[in-house]
C-alpha cells in the first residue's frame, strides 16, 4: 500500500524545503478574511490587507517579506539615550560598541548573501528571525 507522504516530507504534488536566510516570503489568511500581511515603508508599520477571494493585492510587492537573521541594536539603543555624555572616554566606549555592533551585523547579513543552493542556512524551530 503506497504512502501518501514519503518519509522525508514529500508526498506527491508537492515539494517541501526548509527556509534559509535570504528567502522571501509572504503571510496570507484565508479564514474568516482574505488578505496578506502587508508593510507600510512611509510610516514604517506592518498590517493586514483584505483581498476579495484568492486575488493578490495591486500592491502585492509590499506583502513580500525577506528572511534576515536577528540583527543586534543594543548600542544604538545605548547612544540614543546617552543625549549628554559624562565623558570622552564614554564617547568613545560607545563609538567602539557601535563600530562593533556594525560588524557583527555585517558579519550576520552576509549570511543572506549566499545564493541559493550553496549551502546558506536553514532556519530552525523556534529560531528568532527578522523580516526585512
Amino acid at each position: 500500500m503506497p504512502n501518501d507522504t514519503s518519509f522525508d516530507g514529500q508526498d506527491d504534488d508537492h515539494s517541501l524545503e526548509n527556509i534559509k536566510f535570504g528567502d522571501v516570503v509572504y503571510f496570507t489568511q484565508s479564514t474568516p478574511v482574505n488578505g496578506f500581511v502587508h508593510a507600510d515603508r512611509c510610516f514604517g508599520r506592518v498590517g493586514f490587507q483584505t483581498s476579495p477571494g484568492s486575488k493578490e493585492p495591486s500592491n502585492f510587492d509590499d506583502c513580500l517579506f525577506e528572511v534576515m537573521p536577528m540583527l543586534s541594536y543594543d548600542a544604538m539603543e545605548m547612544a540614543k539615550h546617552l543625549h549628554n555624555p559624562e565623558s570622552s572616554s564614554e564617547q568613545a566606549m560607545v563609538k567602539a560598541r557601535l563600530k562593533q555592533e556594525d560588524e557583527q551585523n555585517a558579519n550576520l547579513m552576509e549570511i543572506c548573501e549566499v545564493p541559493p543552493g550553496d549551502g546558506s542556512e536553514e532556519l530552525r524551530y523556534g529560531q528568532v528571525i527578522q523580516l526585512r
